[in-house]
């Protein structure tokens, strides 16, 4: 599957937020993943290669990047997604492959044969740069999700909180994780995703 769309990110304060998604509640609808009023929990693993290129461009703010990642939704083993997004200036386009759990064990374990074989183009991108960049597991960035849809317009705004490092493992799906909070107290981040206006 793949999505091209325009997204704006914002940190915004916990009273601003609390303000917009009382607003928004009223005009668009709750994203289909939420379990709760608070949302649902993304969990990621994102990939690098030996230099740590990904998260040099990301931290210095290069306009033009790219990044892979494993996703899943509330810690279910039946949707997990291998992803490419692109970044170009403030237009962003996400590829996204479905694997089981058997492709992602091959992957945590840096067996990345596997998607050289599959017929998703962003699987096999993975592949061709896991073999030329060395690509390998490189941390898991948990967090919760808010998000409000307009899918006439196709329009998605939503708000992180709780933003997680992982730091003592790779596996999404293990148990003793232990996340160190990354944002300052009070801090949401909120994006803006849209296609035409």
């Amino acid at each position: 599957m793949r999505k091209l769309r325009h997204e704006l990110k914002y940190y915004i304060s916990y009273t601003d937020y609390l303000i917009l998604r009382k607003r928004l509640a009223l005009l668009l609808k709750a994203d289909r993943h939420h379990v709760s009023e608070e949302g649902y929990r993304i969990t990621s693993l994102y990939f690098d290669n030996a230099e740590g290129t990904d998260i040099y461009d990301k931290v210095n703010g290069i306009k033009n990047r790219k990044k892979f990642r494993i996703r899943i939704y509330n810690e279910n083993t039946g949707t997990i997604n291998l992803e490419k997004k692109s970044r170009f200036g403030d237009i962003v386009e996400k590829t996204t492959a479905s694997i089981n759990m058997d492709i992602y064990h091959q992957l945590l374990s840096g067996n990345f044969s596997i998607l050289g074989e599959m017929e998703d183009p962003s699987a096999k991108d993975f592949y061709l740069l896991s073999r030329s960049q060395l690509m390998r597991p490189a941390v898991i960035v948990d967090y919760i999700r808010e998000a409000y849809v307009d899918p006439f317009h196709d329009i998605r705004i939503t708000f992180d909180k709780q933003l997680n490092s992982v730091w003592n493992t790779h596996d999404l799906f293990d148990e003793h994780a232990v996340g160190r909070e990354v944002l300052q107290d009070g801090v949401i981040i909120m994006e803006v995703k849209y296609r035409h206006f």
